[in-house]
């Protein structure tokens, strides 16, 4: 019953931002204080500083959140011209899910949008990041650190890969639930840790694969080293019938929750167009789940998995652990003024 008045503010704000400067100060003013908090938070230092160096000289290489010069050097001006590059008609996915016919929806939009007008774009030139040829190491120093926040690994997909599926199922075996078999491995076979998972991040141009952890100072290379086996031994051995049948009824029974609300339907809609995917996507996705093979797995393990090209990343006590880092590649030790940049 509210639908008209809250398309009008939404429309209103999309196409007459105000950008005020007592805004702008008081959001600079919010984002800095929260990264003085950060600051100490070994996760988001050890993703940061693996953001940094697997995705290099892209745009993916930089937190969303903004950084210290970044936040101090933004003007209102800045902020303008984004708008006007970004927000643009051609640009615009709308997606509405509720109690309205298509006629009733387009017309809406119509009403609202005929009168935004396209004007000519600047070329958008894609920076598509390099793979890593060797193993490196990062570690960033927490003085007086007793664990290490570890995240390791390598450059992934984009979300239109037409191997997503296998993708997302060989590495939900990995690291992607709960009873999977890096966090059985740190978590009860070894009790390293609390908990450990890894994911793909898959964005429209590029992506990446990690894995992510918390241990105590003394057993990091030993958490690396479980890590790295379990990687190789997913590359190199068919996995069970058995477990990617316990895998594929995880996937087909978690994802009818992924379409419980309209908000969430309206989200995977968006994605259809934001990664040109097939109209049908979502329609046959638990039928190709339940299609795949042990082929199919460890065929994407082979491709997409790379533990002789890994980025590894660690925020933790460096005088404790960097001897021992060396064991898997070189040893960078991130600088205090880059970390605070």
């Amino acid at each position: 019953k509210y639908f008209d008045n809250v398309f009008e503010i939404i429309t209103d704000v999309i196409l007459n931002p105000k950008f005020d400067e007592e805004e702008i100060n008081r959001l600079r003013d919010q984002r800095l204080n929260s990264l003085l908090s950060m600051i100490d938070d070994g996760d988001y230092l050890s993703d940061k500083i693996f953001k940094k160096n697997i995705y290099g000289n892209t745009p993916y290489s930089l937190p969303v959140e903004g950084t210290h010069r970044s936040l101090q050097n933004i003007t209102r001006e800045d902020i303008i011209s984004v708008y006007e590059n970004i927000f643009r008609p051609e640009n615009l996915i709308i997606a509405l899910v509720g109690d309205i016919t298509p006629d009733e929806a387009v017309k809406k939009i119509n009403e609202k949008f005929s009168g935004w007008k396209n004007t000519p774009a600047p070329e958008l030139k894609v920076v598509l990041p390099e793979a890593a040829g060797n193993t490196k190491v990062y570690l960033t120093d927490k003085k007086g650190a007793v664990q290490s926040s570890i995240k390791a690994g390598n450059l992934g997909i984009t979300r239109d890969n037409p191997d997503f599926i296998s993708v997302n199922v060989m590495n939900t075996m990995l690291g992607g639930y709960f009873t999977s078999r890096i966090n059985k491995n740190l978590r009860e076979d070894n009790g390293y840790t609390y908990g450990a998972r890894s994911s793909f991040s898959s964005n429209k141009y590029s992506g990446d694969f990690s894995v992510v952890t918390e241990v105590k100072n003394d057993i990091t290379s030993d958490t690396i080293r479980e890590i790295m086996k379990e990687i190789v031994k997913m590359r190199e051995e068919f996995v069970s019938d058995e477990e990617l049948q316990n895998v594929k009824n995880y996937i087909s029974g978690s994802f009818p929750m992924q379409l419980e609300t309209p908000n969430a339907i309206a989200s995977k809609v968006i994605n259809l167009k934001l990664y040109n995917l097939e109209k049908d996507y979502y329609n046959t996705y638990i039928r190709k789940v339940n299609e795949l093979t042990k082929e199919d797995i460890k065929y994407a393990a082979e491709k997409y998995l790379h533990p002789a090209g890994m980025t590894i990343s660690i925020a933790g006590n460096v005088g404790e652990i960097k001897q021992s880092m060396k064991e898997f590649g070189e040893v960078e030790v991130t600088e205090e003024n880059i970390i605070k940049q």
